[in-house]
């Protein structure tokens, strides 16, 4: 990604906390991290979207075989 890039302001290679936060900061802070960041979260929702219809659609699928048979 590209914001891996951007130099940080102090040492975050002892600090995984701090990296994180600068990480997160740059990504809501600049345009492009915005879009990565909805982008990332549009995939995560769509994908979760996803499971629950399937989640939901098998029990329909399994009644609409029953009534097919009878």
């Amino acid at each position: 990604m590209l914001f891996m890039f951007y130099a940080a302001p102090f040492d975050i290679s002892n600090n995984p906390r701090l990296a994180g936060q600068y990480i997160v900061n740059l990504m809501l802070n600049t345009s492009f991290g915005l879009l990565s960041f909805g982008s990332i979260l549009l995939v995560v929702i769509s994908l979760l979207i996803g499971m629950l219809l399937a989640f939901l659609w098998f029990p329909f699928a399994l009644v609409i075989e029953k009534i097919k048979e009878s």
